[in-house]
């Protein structure tokens, strides 16, 4: 679009489009002054100016600018319960979807979709955006002409608190991808950090908001969750994240994940569906053998029978390691552990049913390189579900859950009724 200077109609929208890039922030002192908002509030333009007058935190020196941070700042925490609601409603969809006996794809599809859809009832989303077009042209990475010289200061304030609430929220979500990683039975590729990947998955979702607020039949919620979670795909591997013999060598974790595939073979095919030929032996040469993997190069990784049950326990139950709870958990944080819980215990029942040998070679041969998996398992549950106040004697609880998912099916009807006590219908 070519502008006329000498057409009045012209020379004027050319004014705005300059004044929108370059006065950001007097949109902003116009929307949040002492004036206009004691017309909303309660308080009168005089206890207004008086509350904020002697406040620098934004390092402005006028009652406005001290306003304006004051409500990026607000916004930052107003955000908290629209994260909230919107993890709530991810962790329905993802229990409706595993009730309904979908696999773990589809339901962590599922969780995604009711993500992207509740950001669209969030009011701090669209008040920080509106916050962040305003300061936009403040920021370190704008190449362009910056604000004038008295709108720096608030404006990178406002831009402060805006990037400490994102950082926020990436440790949030890289605390979901694991779980969600441990789900799928997926780990992050060789140089991949987690955190890199969950800042470009949350840049991605805001660009999907943008562009549906635009045009809101762009982006159908189902297209965006099978994005992200291809993408996900793409920044990962089969296979355990966090195992106490995983090795840091690329070449050789390939073998300890072929050698876990292996094994898990021999104990599938050596367990006796019936009182016939006695169960073939599974040792560790056994499992280099079916690997195809030097026997000295399995004996590295896995030194005894008990190492080798023991990752194949922790792979399969909890590949992308365990969940703490943060300092102060809420009632969010209380139901999304819940389902961490079944979920790995219904991995565990799983596991008993196909490959019982497997649990109970790690119960008779207790590993030479770490703590036993189930006893972790017991620990870190424990904790998660004392700091959650969800049972009197969390251990006594979380040690009768283990033990009876290590029966497999026949032992699923008490989980069931345990779990009920903390607050889980399936």
């Amino acid at each position: 679009m070519t502008l006329d200077p000498t057409d009045p109609r012209d020379d004027i929208v050319a004014a705005g489009l300059q004044r929108l890039l370059a006065h950001g922030v007097d949109g902003l002192r116009a929307l949040l002054n002492a004036s206009v908002l004691s017309r909303d509030s309660s308080y009168s333009r005089d206890t207004a100016y008086r509350v904020f007058r002697d406040d620098r935190r934004g390092g402005g020196d006028r009652v406005t600018d001290a306003i304006i941070t004051a409500v990026a700042a607000a916004t930052s925490e107003w955000s908290e319960d629209s994260y909230d609601a919107a993890q709530g409603r991810a962790l329905a969809a993802y229990q409706a979807s595993a009730t309904q006996g979908a696999d773990g794809v589809t339901s962590v599809i599922a969780a995604l979709e009711a993500v992207f859809d509740a950001q669209f009832g969030s009011p701090s989303l669209a008040v920080g955006w509106v916050l962040d077009a305003a300061v936009l042209t403040a920021s370190p990475a704008w190449k362009g002409d910056p604000p004038p010289p008295g709108d720096v200061e608030v404006a990178r304030a406002v831009l402060e608190h805006r990037k400490v609430l994102y950082q926020r929220r990436a440790e949030q979500l890289v605390v979901l991808a694991h779980i969600v990683m441990s789900e799928l039975g997926r780990r992050p590729r060789a140089g991949v950090d987690p955190r890199d990947v969950v800042v470009l998955t949350h840049a991605m979702l805001d660009g999907a908001i943008l562009r549906r607020i635009i045009e809101p039949d762009a982006v159908p919620a189902t297209l965006f969750a099978e994005g992200l979670y291809r993408l996900w795909l793409a920044f990962s591997e089969p296979g355990t994240h966090v195992d106490p013999r995983r090795p840091d060598d690329e070449r050789d974790r390939r073998t300890f994940d072929l050698l876990l595939d292996g094994a898990a073979e021999l104990w599938r095919v050596s367990v006796p569906s019936v009182p016939v030929p006695l169960p073939v032996p599974v040792t560790v040469d056994a499992a280099a053998g079916r690997a195809s993997v030097p026997p000295e190069a399995a004996a590295r990784l896995f030194p005894e029978l008990g190492d080798l049950a023991d990752s194949l326990l922790r792979a399969r139950v909890v590949g992308g390691g365990f969940i703490d709870v943060s300092a102060e958990p809420d009632a969010t944080e209380s139901r999304q552990h819940v389902l961490v819980l079944v979920s790995q215990l219904q991995r565990l029942r799983d596991l008993a049913d196909s490959l019982p040998r497997v649990v109970a070679a790690a119960r008779k041969h207790p590993p030479t390189r770490s703590r036993p998996f189930l006893d972790d398992l017991v620990d870190n549950h424990s904790r998660v579900v004392g700091a959650l106040g969800l049972a009197p004697h969390p251990r006594d609880l979380v040690e009768d859950l283990v033990r009876f998912a290590a029966q497999g099916t026949p032992g699923w009807v008490p989980v069931t009724a345990l779990l009920k006590t903390i607050g889980y219908r399936p």
